[in-house]
């Protein structure tokens, strides 16, 4: 063996001495950490032995809970209409955690993926249910105005972004209620309409107050009247009730068009046609369409008005308020995807955070009802 092996060797010698030195070492520090770390709350030592060092009282041996981060993001973003930018500040601001607008954006991406197949659900229920309210309006996407449809009913909500506002849902069947979008009547042919009586109402008291024609104060009255009946007094509206309503209904409107035959026709014309003032045009529109208009009083399941889908595209216009428009159709059809599901949740008595949380831990909510 020449110099170099043996000092090979010797060096090799020292190495495994050091190394096990150390190994005693850590265990000995370990062992020093260990007592320096023992006090009255981890074990058995009297709380007059902490001396300075009393840890404070109001550790608990139980591991926090904290919120669940994933689902508050979203609640932020869906429920509260946040921007991004803004929800990772709040996070940040008040529990401390440092989210990118990457992973905002990562986690309602998450949440509208995880919901998508529910929606497909609730639409598929919504399009053969009994009755359903339709209606739709503008959203900002990327600088322009585009069309978002809401379906809906008492325990359903489903949002669609179609290319144009005309292109609505050609398989439905049932009562769908609306105000009265001529794309509905052309295009929804196995269905039977009922028409929003709160756009007939605003209508009616346009004409009376602005218009002075005397006969739409009194149509207002019979249909409100009509609305206490079927609210208060179901059990009242007989066949022969009926027939004396609707001979109330054509009597205003006859009256209605009398009033307008006295009148000298407008001077404006539109495509050789004279044209017919607001009060004349309204008259042909209940005349024409009286039974989609009365069609609560015969049927208990149709509501008065279209409310439900005017409030579920309200918020819409609250979120374009606080947040502006969406930068790109994937993004607005995302936070679509999570409104629908949370409304649809909240009409069946589910907390928001509650649902968003179900949907990181187990999964969506059930909210298809049999």
């Amino acid at each position: 063996m020449d110099w170099r092996d043996e000092l090979i060797e010797s060096q090799n010698k020292i190495i495994a001495e050091l190394k096990a030195e150390i190994v005693v070492l850590k265990e000995r520090v370990a062992e020093l950490e260990r007592r320096l770390g023992l006090n009255s709350e981890n074990s058995g030592k009297p709380p007059s032995s902490d001396g300075l060092s009393k840890p404070s009282r109001t550790q608990s041996l139980r591991e926090k809970s904290g919120p669940n981060t994933k689902a508050v993001v979203a609640y932020l973003y869906a429920s509260n209409y946040i921007p991004d930018d803004r929800t990772a500040k709040i996070m940040q601001d008040l529990f401390g955690m440092s989210l990118s607008v990457a992973t905002v954006k990562r986690i309602v991406e998450e949440c509208a993926f995880k919901v998508y197949h529910v929606n497909k659900k609730i639409e598929a229920k919504l399009t053969t249910a009994q009755v359903k309210n339709v209606d739709e309006s503008t959203v900002r996407i990327d600088g322009k105005n585009k069309w978002v449809h809401a379906l809906c009913n008492d325990k359903l909500t489903h949002y669609r972004l179609p290319q144009k506002r005309s292109d609505v849902p050609q398989n439905l069947t049932g009562v769908v209620v609306h105000d009265y979008f001529k794309s509905y009547y052309s295009r929804l042919k196995d269905v039977q309409h009922a028409l929003c009586n709160a756009h007939i109402l605003r209508e009616l008291k346009a004409v009376a107050k602005i218009d002075k024609e005397p006969w739409a104060k009194e149509m207002a009255k019979a249909l409100l009247n009509g609305h206490k009946k079927s609210q208060q007094n179901r059990d009242e509206i007989t066949t022969t009730w009926l027939t004396k309503f609707k001979n109330l209904y054509d009597k205003i409107i006859d009256n209605g068009i009398e009033f307008h035959e006295k009148l000298d026709n407008l001077k404006q014309q539109n495509k050789g046609r004279f044209k017919r003032r607001p009060g004349h045009n309204l008259l042909l529109r209940l005349h024409n369409n009286s039974e989609d208009v009365l069609r609560f009083l015969h049927d208990p399941n149709v509501p008065f008005t279209n409310n439900c889908a005017e409030q579920a595209l309200r918020m819409i216009k609250v979120k374009q308020k606080i947040s502006g428009c969406f930068r790109t159709y994937r993004w607005a059809k995302n936070f679509l995807e999570i409104r629908a599901y949370l409304a649809s949740a909240q009409k069946q008595g589910f907390k928001v955070l509650y649902a968003l949380s179900s949907v990181f831990q187990t999964g969506p909510i059930n909210l298809i009802l049999d």
